[in-house]
């Protein structure tokens, strides 16, 4: 069974050479779905711009104890 390349997802559904009728493909819910991982995306890059920022000041501010 060699699977047909549709729109860059792959469609294993093929008997006898037909691509099944009953495929529904909403590309609408799929682009609020990319939306979203984009969304996610971009939070995880600002929370690790944060995070080195955060390690920066904590390595500037960083001191040595001193016993009097």
């Amino acid at each position: 069974m060699n699977p047909i390349v549709f729109n860059k997802f792959i469609i294993k559904g093929i008997r006898g050479g037909k691509l099944k009728r009953d495929l529904k493909i909403n590309f609408s819910i799929l682009d609020d779905i990319v939306a979203e991982i984009a969304k996610y995306k971009s939070a995880l890059k600002e929370m690790k711009d944060a995070t080195a920022k955060m390690m920066r000041l904590f390595e500037e501010n960083k001191g040595e104890t001193v016993t009097a």
